[in-house]
């Protein structure tokens, strides 16, 4: 600064005399700034000044008013935080309140969402109307119930809240004055809230000529004729008037709290104090309305949704709706899972109808939703209808649009034994078929629970059908259900089976018999072959020469000895004679003896021995004759054991074929069972396989018969490969002159008749689609997103097997499923909140909704499982002659699949 002023000095004396009158302009300018600068800062003093005095001269009477006001306002607080648990409402207090995480003290503990008492009482007189109007008595009968449950909660409740408002008596006798023991108390000992009231009035120093003597706390409510509501709503505030407040009666909820502080003042030296100054201060207990949480309720139709049930209103008031299910509650842990399905204890739930068990499940989901439903909002939403024709939001594409869905049969034929609802009652135990049921109903993947990811499907060995969206039962390729084509075509397949087998075991008959023929043949062989040497021999003897230059072998013999060794029908026997043979040196030793004895002899006649000789040679010529004809007889038994051996092999390879168009049917048979009425009888299975039925077993004599005169039923076994499965393809029909089903193969091949399966649909009723909109609309979509969801510890379960019956001959049977996770509002045994709206990991779904909120899943009801109502069913089976299994035509339903 001294620089600068140093550097203007020596500007001054160089500056012009023009520039004086600016200088001195300058100079006015900064005075006016600092002057109006200085104004400012002595008025803003001033103000600041007063403000301080006010404060001064207020603070002490404000505060020596509001001590009592802000005991008040802490007591709501704390007892706005109190509840009781319950198993229908979770946390019941006197106002709805949400966790504080503040990290201050609260009575309350920890907690997550407290419903307010009053909130339940119109919840159930909304419900209960509703309930009404439906004409539903299983819904009102469990209002009924929940209402006599929050009479006793309310009961338990007034207790709780009055013994936190109490003074703790029994300590505070102990102690000379209450002002020693709720004043001094420093002990580690969690009291109640009059003791923190109490310390919040003795702490007060703003009067201090005054000594707190007594303090009172009081719950209750106001007088009617304060013209208030009769449960107050919003956040905890003071009302002025004190003397309108009242203590409840008859174990009637308080919503109300009053503090009355009882002050003496201090005696003066030489006086004693008399008087007493009490003041009051009254407090709401109350807090603003806590929104119900976002959920939905689902209908779920995975195989389709017949015409009848078009609306959530059918649902309920169906009259098709006639089956009688029963209610299952998860105990334990998690179905599936470890835990198990029992019957109900709360609420103890009967057998009851699919209508009566939807009411319930809409029942919780609307007691979630809280007393805002509007009635003629949420009849909007039931009497919404969908069909085949309403808007569906696609967020899965089908793999082939239009026509891959449609192609998969959404039904067989199928015996229902009762098998499915014996597994939900009694083998839902861990690894039990019924964890294995409910797993497959709600896409549950059952890992490492009951052996690996399960999958719902039919019966490999069941005939497909389609059922149509107005319920109707369809052979697969064809509109409608031809019961003489399914049982002739059954049964073409059963008598071709068994035709099987009675071949192959006729043709080993065969074999049988042709090898023991050719033992004994072999046998008279050998022995006519040793008389011919014999015979042979004795005409060398006589000095004649035999017929033939051979050597004690007739030439048949040799033919015989060329044969190749590896004949598989000679028989043991035969090798035996051939070996023998081998070493016969033509001569046996009596005729050597006798050779021997002869050549002595010279006295024989020349008569006498041309006579032997010639009785010689006609031996011979027989012998011989009888050989050949054994060798052809022999032949023809090897032949005949031959093709017996090839028709077992056909029979067999036959009997196999059958088995697996059995064993496979569904899909097999999944585009249409054909019959072929010309040239012959056969079927044609999805235009790809031919099947030629052959249900006439072969005859055991016609192997032994030339071909002309074979029987024309042993003839189809007999070809080299025989089979009654063929490719289309490679069969070579005639376009023109084969007929199926009264038009030709190739008009055939070309017409295709589409199937008439209605597409899966999942219906979504959303919370803030009943509650928010104006138009409440259901929405329909073809995206499942609550997969993978298990049934929690408490929540309920319903199944009915005949649920609904649709169609005619045949009648179709629908079962239902329903699945309720909000019934049951608490902790398990992790501590986890249970009952609450479970969130959907699909991160598509809340595009589906197209709403504010992500609603979790409530309560969901599946129509599944379509199956024809099979009366007097063939108990037939078909065996596979390899390893003797047999696969039944028409096969009893899974356990697992509900």
């Amino acid at each position: 600064m001294e620089q600068y002023a140093e550097k203007s000095e020596q500007r001054s004396p160089r500056a012009e005399p023009g520039n004086s009158a600016s200088s001195e302009s300058a100079k006015n300018s900064e005075l006016t700034s600092i002057f109006q600068v200085l104004l400012i800062a002595t008025v803003g003093s001033a103000i600041i000044s007063a403000y301080i005095i006010w404060i001064g001269v207020s603070g002490h009477h404000r505060k020596s008013v509001d001590v009592a006001a802000q005991a008040a306002l802490y007591a709501a607080k704390q007892l706005s935080q109190i509840y009781v648990e319950t198993h229908s409402f979770g946390k019941v207090g006197i106002c709805d309140t949400l966790g504080d995480d503040s990290g201050s003290f609260s009575y309350a503990g920890a907690q997550q969402r407290v419903t307010g008492i009053n909130t339940i009482y119109k919840t159930l007189e909304v419900d209960k109307t509703i309930a009404e109007h439906l004409h539903k008595k299983f819904m009102s009968d469990l209002i009924d119930k929940d209402v006599q449950q929050i009479k006793q909660v309310e009961v338990e409740l007034t207790q709780k809240l009055h013994e936190a408002a109490e003074p703790d008596m029994m300590d505070a006798q102990s102690h000379d004055t209450s002002m020693q023991f709720y004043g001094n108390n420093t002990q580690d000992k969690q009291n109640n809230i009059y003791r923190d009231v109490y310390r919040m009035l003795a702490a007060d120093k703003s009067s201090p000529d005054q000594s707190l003597v007594e303090v009172r706390l009081k719950l209750g409510r106001y007088k009617p004729s304060a013209g208030l509501p009769v449960w107050p709503s919003g956040k905890i505030r003071l009302l002025d008037r004190s003397e309108l407040f009242e203590s409840t009666k008859n174990n009637k909820a308080p919503f109300a709290v009053l503090v009355e502080a009882v002050y003496q003042p201090k005696a003066k030296p030489g006086s004693e104090a008399n008087t007493t100054l009490t003041k009051k201060s009254c407090a709401l207990i109350t807090t603003p309305a806590i929104a119900p949480m976002p959920s939905t309720l689902i209908l779920n139709f995975p195989d389709g949704s017949p015409s009848v049930i078009n609306s959530g209103i059918s649902l309920l008031n169906s009259p098709d709706l006639k089956g009688d299910g029963d209610w299952q509650q998860v105990s334990g842990a998690e179905v599936p899972g470890k835990g198990t399905l029992s019957p109900t204890l709360q609420p103890v739930l009967p057998g009851m109808s699919p209508s009566d068990a939807f009411s319930i499940a809409l029942y919780h989901w609307l007691r979630g939703l809280g007393p805002s439903v509007d009635e003629k909002k949420l009849m909007a939403l039931l009497e919404a209808t969908w069909d085949s024709s309403s808007a569906v939001r696609r967020f899965q594409a089908d793999p082939t649009p239009g026509v891959a869905e449609a192609s998969q049969p959404n039904s067989c034929l199928a015996i229902d034994s009762g098998a499915r609802g014996y597994a939900i009652l009694n083998q839902t135990s861990q690894g039990g078929i019924g964890q294995s049921a409910v797993g497959n109903v709600f896409n549950i993947s059952a890992t490492g629970l009951y052996g690996g990811a399960q999958s719902a499907t039919e019966p490999p060995n069941a005939i497909p059908l389609f059922i149509d969206s107005k319920g109707v039962c369809n052979l697969a390729g064809r509109k409608g259900y031809d019961q003489t084509l399914l049982n002739d075509y059954l049964q073409n397949v059963f008598d071709t089976n068994l035709a099987a087998i009675e071949t192959a075991a006729v043709a080993r008959m065969a074999i049988g018999r042709a090898t023991t023929e050719l033992n004994q043949i072999d046998q008279k062989v050998f022995i006519e072959r040793q008389e011919l040497n014999s015979v042979q021999n004795r005409l060398l003897r006589l000095g004649h020469k035999a017929p033939t230059s051979n050597k004690s072998q007739a030439p048949d013999e040799v033919t015989h000895k060329k044969e190749p060794t590896s004949n598989k029908s000679q028989a043991p026997d035969e090798v035996a004679h051939q070996k023998a043979s081998t070493s016969n040196t033509s001569q046996a030793p009596d005729e050597v003896a006798h050779q021997k004895a002869s050549t002595s002899n010279t006295s024989q006649a020349p008569d006498e021995v041309a006579h032997q000789t010639d009785l010689a040679n006609e031996e011979i010529e027989s012998l011989k004759a009888s050989i050949s004809g054994h060798d052809e007889e022999r032949a023809g038994l090897r032949k005949a054991a031959l093709l017996a051996q090839r028709v077992v092999n056909n029979a067999n390879q036959v009997a196999i074929s059958t088995f697996d168009l059995s064993s496979h049917a569904f899909k097999l048979g999944k585009d249409g069972i054909y019959r072929i009425d010309k040239p012959s009888k056969a079927f044609i299975l999805s235009k790809k396989i031919l099947f030629t039925p052959c249900t006439k077993s072969a005859d055991e004599a016609d192997f032994f018969k030339p071909d002309a005169e074979t029987k024309s039923e042993s003839k189809p076994w007999m070809p080299r490969g025989f089979d009654v499965l063929t490719q289309v393809a490679d069969a070579k029909l005639d376009g023109t002159q084969t007929i199926v089903e009264n038009q030709t193969y190739e008009q055939f091949m070309h017409d295709s008749t589409p199937q008439q399966r209605p597409n899966a649909a999942v219906v979504f009723l959303t919370s803030e689609n009943l509650l928010n909109s104006q138009i409440p609309k259901p929405v329909i979509s073809n995206f499942y997103p609550f997969d993978n969801i298990r049934l929690p510890s408490g929540q309920l379960f319903y199944y009915c097997r005949d649920a609904l019956k649709t169609g005619t001959s045949p009648k179709v049977s629908w079962s239902v499923v329903i699945r309720d996770l909000v019934a049951n509002v608490g902790q398990n045994a992790t501590g986890q909140q249970t009952g609450d709206p479970i969130q959907s990991d699909h991160p598509e779904w809340c595009k589906v909704v197209e709403q504010n909120s992500c609603p979790g899943l409530a309560c969901e009801l599946q129509l599944r499982t379509p199956l024809p109502v099979v009366t007097n069913p063939p108990e037939r089976s078909l065996t596979n002659p390899y390893n003797n299994a047999q696969v039944q035509q028409v096969p009893p339903v899974p356990a697992d699949m509900l």
